[in-house]
């Protein structure tokens, strides 16, 4: 394996099987937005901006990741499988693939076997990796190793086990709403928007925290990966921009780790403690916001 000055190299030798699925779906979606300019409506254009906010701040953020993957605080059932069924409607993966996924990148991050380490290039870091088999999360058992708190609910069950038919569902969904409002061509328009936009988006967000999040930006700790902090990706992630602090502290609700990191996502969770919806919320109060820590901190998993 070779390494460029770039942050380019040769993809890993141990990738498996190549999706042919997951590669057609991805290439429909971005041909779709190809049709934006022929498929224009106000409507379309709010209800896309107002749903990929709501599916990257509750099902991705705030869900998937801090809740689901990190456990950064505890809420009732109800919420915590809305969020779940938010991040299934984002077609990233089902819940419990996505949290193994994400564990196994903190606990060997930057290692051999990282899913998506920009040691093997930016491309592979920010989407190549997801078109392959990863050798040790290809079958069920092995990602539900990694995820048994999640597949102890049904719900999350459900979703991982019905992810293709629970998104043909919402697809089904959006289509016959935009015929109710105008025919085939508006059920056609939303397709465009509400799906293909909102999806690309949610794709290229979070994939910029895998590939130039481990690329770009400055480091407040001195911990086990390349993980940096990155201005540009905690605005368009709500927070989840700053990388570098994550990495030190992954258990940690709170991002932001100095006056100007702002993260909004943060400031939610905090909203939510307040009214009750969030309890158990693990605040950074008692870490030292330092310029470094010891490596070890970054060890802390979940």
């Amino acid at each position: 394996m070779t390494f460029l000055g770039n942050g380019t190299a040769t993809w890993p030798q141990w990738r498996g099987r190549l999706s042919i699925f997951r590669l057609t779906v991805v290439m429909l979606m971005h041909l779709l937005l190809l049709l934006t300019p022929m498929t224009h409506h106000r409507t379309e254009a709010v209800l896309c901006l107002a749903l990929t906010y709501v599916s990257l701040q509750f099902g991705l953020v705030l869900g998937y990741h801090r809740l689901l993957s990190h456990r950064c605080f505890t809420t009732y059932a109800w919420f915590r499988r809305f969020c779940a069924l938010l991040g299934t409607l984002s077609m990233q993966s089902g819940p419990i693939t996505w949290v193994a996924i994400h564990r196994v990148h903190h606990r060997i991050s930057e290692q051999e076997l990282d899913p998506h380490t920009p040691r093997y290039g930016s491309l592979w870091a920010h989407f190549a990796w997801t078109f392959f088999e990863h050798p040790t999360l290809s079958h069920s058992e092995e990602r539900t190793a990694l995820a048994r708190d999640l597949y102890a609910d049904p719900f999350m069950r459900f979703c991982e086990e019905k992810f293709i038919a629970v998104n043909a569902a919402g697809v089904a969904i959006v289509f016959l709403s935009g015929v109710a409002v105008g025919g085939l061509q508006r059920g056609f328009s939303f397709l465009v928007w509400l799906v293909a936009v909102r999806v690309v988006c949610l794709w290229h967000i979070t994939f910029m925290t895998n590939s130039m999040g481990h690329m770009f930006g400055y480091r407040n700790y001195k911990t086990n990966d390349d993980s940096r902090n990155l201005w540009l990706i905690a605005i368009l992630g709500l927070g989840d921009g700053w990388h570098n602090n994550h990495h030190a502290f992954p258990p940690c609700a709170a991002h932001g780790r100095r006056w100007f990191e702002v993260d909004v996502t943060y400031r939610l969770i905090r909203l939510f403690e307040f009214i009750g919806l969030a309890w158990d919320v693990r605040h950074p109060s008692a870490v030292p916001v330092v310029r470094d820590v010891e490596a070890g901190a970054a060890q802390h998993l979940v």
